[in-house]
């Protein structure tokens, strides 16, 4: 991707093996996230106390601090979402599908 994307353009060449890479990314980020929202976060919750989780939490937001600075999570949110908006992607309603038809009786 790094490779590819290098560029001010995306030559012609490239399109379709990169289409293809992102479509592989996203496959491999939705099964992540559906693991994660079935199997790991209940199994946290399962197994640790509410003061427990909220140790973890600012320990988490600790090493955030340090790695990206005070402000570190708000500052790459307002970066990406400037990105998305000079691509074009900032109103995710235009990817997302309607909901399936309700069945009549």
């Amino acid at each position: 991707m790094l490779a590819v994307s290098n560029g001010p353009k995306i030559g012609a060449a490239n399109a379709e093996p990169l289409a293809k890479v992102f479509g592989s990314f996203v496959l491999c980020y939705e099964n992540q996230a559906a693991c994660e929202d079935t199997i790991i976060f209940p199994a946290w919750k399962k197994n640790f106390s509410n003061k427990q989780l909220d140790e973890i939490s600012d320990q988490f937001e600790d090493i955030e601090h340090k790695m990206f600075g005070k402000d570190g999570f708000d500052d790459a949110e307002k970066k990406i979402s400037s990105l998305e908006g000079a691509l074009g992607f900032a109103d995710l309603s235009q990817f997302t599908p309607p909901p399936p038809p309700t069945p009549k009786n």
